[in-house]
């Protein structure tokens, strides 16, 4: 059976909003590097709407 990772998009102070902020090179290569290498990718109705 294969890994199962979750990951959400969440400040330190708690804020959830993908449609805001600045990413960096670093936390982008991350976030790729954890899509390309996953075998399925599940999104909910909003994540999946801001695509």
């Amino acid at each position: 059976m294969g890994k199962l990772i979750a990951a959400i998009n969440m400040t330190l102070d708690g804020i959830c909003d993908h449609r805001v902020g600045l990413v960096d090179e670093e936390l982008h290569q991350h976030y790729s590097d954890l899509i390309n290498h996953s075998g399925v990718i599940l999104y909910g109705r909003k994540t999946y709407e801001l695509m």
